[in-house]
């Protein structure tokens, strides 16, 4: 059996379209948990519409014993859930009709831990788009090897593109419920580094709705303090598996996080030694203007072997 999961929070208009999302899948052995994190609007209600048409979707409201929050709703879903295999879905993302029942039979066959498809976005004005040609599709028998191709295809997988075993889960451990931002980040670096086996499926495509606000350029200072947080401890649950091995997947996040994060000098200034490497690789004004000149009149070639192995000595 798979377990979907979905924590949810004042979704009563959106909600609708996840749960039909599970209930169109061509696979028929699931169970789905929603934990409701106390909502104002009529969530409930919705949820409970569809709980009377079939039995295999589940209503829970979150205990007050667990901190406010979507992580505390996926952990309180994943106790009270039975399944072997665990599908996390967000409230207000979808994911394709085959999804559940390809991923399944290549997990069963193959004996991986994790499997991951696909991944698109749609938005209420936006039609349904895939991302195709990801260098990380296709199936690794190497975690590590994973996350060096995911570095390279944007660096992010969402959390509902994955399935994965309930042992798996269990030996990666909770959703830290004290995080802010990136909660699914932390969650699958220890979930990826406790992964033997990865195998992808090319059919199914799990679908992200793409917000209208909330990106980075509009996230306010604490925000982003907490995703720099978040990324510590990345670094951290990732070295501690790999050691210098990971420094790949970890420096090329970096660079993406540092160049959005440019618009807070105070919080670079407070992260020095976390962006060490970001702030040595960035010329200064006048080292770019020359950096630019000789391009222009030399081949490329030329130019910048050396000034790699410049770069390596100065961060030796």
């Amino acid at each position: 059996m798979v377990s979907v999961i979905i924590p949810s929070y004042n979704r009563a208009s959106i909600i609708g379209q996840t749960i039909e999302s599970v209930l169109s899948q061509t696979f028929s052995d699931w169970e789905c948990i929603v934990v409701d994190d106390g909502s104002e609007d009529n969530t409930e209600e919705v949820v409970n519409d569809y709980r009377k048409k079939d039995h295999r979707i589940k209503l829970y409201k979150r205990p007050s014993t667990y901190p406010k929050g979507a992580n505390s709703c996926r952990n309180f879903g994943f106790q009270n859930s039975t399944g072997n295999y665990v599908q996390w879905l967000d409230s207000d993302d979808v994911i394709s009709e085959n999804k559940l029942e390809i991923q399944y039979n290549k997990l069963v066959e193959s004996n991986a831990d994790l499997g991951f498809c696909k991944w698109g976005r749609f938005g209420q004005n936006i039609r349904k788009e895939v991302f195709n040609g990801l260098p990380v599709y296709r199936s690794f028998n190497s975690s590590l090897e994973y996350l060096n191709h995911l570095a390279d295809s944007v660096g992010y997988m969402p959390i509902h593109s994955y399935l994965m075993k309930r042992e798996l889960v269990l030996r990666a451990g909770p959703w830290f419920e004290y995080l802010k931002v990136n909660q699914d980040g932390e969650f699958m670096a220890r979930v990826i580094s406790n992964s033997k086996k990865i195998e992808f499926s090319n059919e199914p495509v799990a679908y992200y709705r793409k917000k209208t606000a909330n990106n980075i350029s509009g996230t306010r200072n604490d925000n982003i303090a907490d995703l720099i947080k978040s990324w510590k401890l990345i670094e951290v649950i990732l070295n501690i598996r790999y050691g210098e091995d990971s420094n790949y997947f970890i420096e090329k996040t970096k660079e993406r996080l540092y160049l959005n994060c440019k618009q807070f000098p105070e919080i670079l200034k407070q992260n020095k030694s976390f962006f060490k490497r970001q702030i040595v690789m960035e010329p200064s004004k006048p080292a770019a203007w020359m950096h630019a000149r000789l391009i222009k009149f030399y081949p490329a070639r030329f130019i910048l072997n050396p000034l790699k192995r410049i770069r390596r000595k100065i961060l030796e």
